[in-house]
């Protein structure tokens, strides 16, 4: 995320091409992944919260979780 902000790009698509495993040239700004990434900021990560808000299941929820922690946290 340091390097996303640091070269001025969108870092809601920067995140959402590293959750997703997608290229940023995929993701769009009004695309259902990047609005989803958008909630990892509000919801602080809480895998109840975030099943809530995509209409997931809680175990669903904490995978994307994970897979956020293990993009971003190398």
């Amino acid at each position: 995320m340091i390097a996303a902000f640091l070269n001025k790009e969108d870092i809601h698509v920067s995140t959402a091409a590293k959750i997703y495993k997608v290229h940023e040239n995929e993701v769009t700004r009004l695309c259902e992944q990047c609005q989803n990434s958008k909630l990892w900021y509000y919801l602080r990560y809480f895998s109840f919260g975030l099943s809530q808000r995509l209409y997931i299941s809680r175990t669903d929820a904490s995978l994307l979780i994970k897979e956020y922690f293990e993009s971003f946290l190398r």
